[in-house]
């Protein structure tokens, strides 16, 4: 069997958008040197198996005890000032690009078997 080391991703929090099927996945991972969070967002939809990234590096500074609250407030204030929309939009479009491609596919496939 193959010897495999887990990465430890830190703390994992999704917050839902009203009124949408989408959800902001932040992950938290404490830097002890520099005492603060690195987090990484994703945007992710209900019954869809795609996460696409939204922020690859944000620097928080919060605690153990309250980072989940932090990052939460942060997701809301950036749903707020409608910052997700084009995330979202982002999203349904890639989705579609797949869906279409493997539908092209498909039928490329099925005229030459």
């Amino acid at each position: 069997m193959t010897n495999l080391q887990y990465e430890n991703l830190g703390i994992t929090i999704a917050v839902p958008m009203p009124d949408t099927d989408f959800k902001v996945i932040a992950m938290a991972d404490y830097d002890k040197a520099m005492k603060c969070y690195h987090v990484k967002t994703y945007m992710d939809k209900k019954d869809i198996d795609f996460l696409d990234i939204i922020d690859d590096q944000i620097i928080i500074e919060s605690d153990f005890s309250t980072i989940k609250t932090t990052l939460t407030k942060y997701i809301a204030e950036k749903h707020d000032a409608g910052l997700y929309d084009s995330y979202m939009k982002r999203y349904d479009y890639q989705v579609d690009c797949i869906e279409k491609g493997n539908h092209f596919l498909r039928l490329l496939n099925s005229k030459t078997a």
